[in-house]
């Protein structure tokens, strides 16, 4: 009886091994075609966070077992889409593929933010406005606004990049 648990077992895990490498051999093809649906990818981003995002070059490529999508030249526009709220000379962003299983949603790991202007404003109540986003403070779940910041402070690997002089 052990034996035969033993037995499945290994096949059990040579059967996952396989189904990843070829989920890993899938995105190798296919990350970089991601090229010539930049304006698909722009048209999603918008509508997720209620804003008109741009950007000017997209690149999709594998590192280790976490696809990595680079946009450079990113612009949110404001809520009157009139002016840039936040610029981004370059944004990375690392999605794990075991948390976005696991939560049934795309789950970034790292997200790389190169060059970011913005402007960061508190507010009387505890609330803080960011590149014209409106966050409550201390609030963890209410509006489209305080879900996206979430997902987007999420990842245990956000580094920001930038030159910010302090006052």
């Amino acid at each position: 009886m052990l034996k035969r648990a033993q037995r499945l077992l290994i096949q059990l895990a040579i059967l996952a091994l396989l189904a990843a490498a070829v989920l890993i051999t899938l995105l190798r093809i296919l990350l970089p075609q991601t090229v010539q649906y930049g304006s698909q990818i722009e048209t999603l981003i918008s509508n997720a966070i209620g804003r008109t995002v741009t950007f000017t070059s997209l690149s999709a490529r594998i590192h280790g077992f976490e696809p990595r999508i680079r946009l450079i030249d990113v612009t949110v526009r404001d809520s009157e889409n009139r002016d840039a709220a936040i610029h981004l000379e370059e944004l990375e962003l690392g999605l794990s593929l075991y948390r976005s299983v696991l939560h049934g949603q795309l789950m970034p790991d790292t997200i790389v933010l190169i060059g970011p202007r913005f402007k960061i404003l508190y507010m009387p109540g505890n609330v803080l406005q960011v590149g014209g986003f409106t966050l409550e403070l201390g609030q963890t779940r209410g509006t489209d606004n305080q879900a996206m910041m979430t997902w987007l402070l999420a990842p245990p690997g956000l580094q920001v990049r930038a030159n910010c002089p302090w006052y």
